[in-house]
């Protein structure tokens, strides 16, 4: 899914930002954030 890929190569900052952050994907998207590596 590009959507995973996306998430993996967007910074915490982009991610937030997007719109599906703030709806349904929120907890997925929050625990990718926290699962990142710092820098990735």
């Amino acid at each position: 899914m590009p959507e995973q890929r996306d998430i993996l190569t967007a910074s915490p900052e982009e991610i937030s930002r997007l719109a599906f952050a703030e709806g349904p994907m929120k907890p997925k998207v929050d625990a990718a954030v926290r699962a990142a590596p710092a820098g990735a």
